[in-house]
């Protein structure tokens, strides 16, 4: 009695065919991946490279009732500037009352600005929207 089906030598081929095939389409998708894996990786790498280098400096934090200002005069000590990226808050009573953004805050510049409270805040907290582990604040507020 004689078995019928497909010869060793045709299921090798068979095999060899398909292998080759799934490799052909893998080939033309990984490569892709791959990439834009390393661009995703590189970029938060540089990220990441870059906030080492940032640090801020709270100079000085006064509030003025006559206006129900406060004004922080806010350093950038690091080495890189930033660029419309940086954000002041004053807490009061851990409640955000103000807020004011400052942009292209240069290597060793310090500059003022002021944020409407209706009284003395609490604490005064510098910090960048980019770089979040960058958090600087306050409590000595004249």
């Amino acid at each position: 009695m004689r078995r019928k089906g497909i010869s060793p030598i045709i299921a090798s081929v068979l095999l060899l065919a398909i292998s080759i095939s799934i490799a052909g389409l893998y080939s033309n998708w990984a490569p892709e991946y791959a990439e834009s894996t390393i661009d995703r990786m590189t970029g938060q790498v540089e990220d990441e490279m870059r906030c080492d280098n940032a640090d801020l400096r709270i100079e000085n934090a006064e509030y003025d009732p006559n206006v129900n200002e406060t004004y922080v005069e806010l350093a950038n000590t690091g080495t890189i500037t930033f660029n419309q990226d940086l954000v002041g808050y004053t807490l009061i009573s851990s409640q955000v009352e103000g807020e004011n953004q400052l942009s292209n805050l240069q290597v060793g510049e310090t500059r003022e600005f002021s944020i409407t409270t209706n009284q003395t805040p609490d604490t005064v907290v510098a910090l960048s929207n980019n770089c979040p582990e960058i958090q600087r604040s306050t409590s000595e507020i004249d």
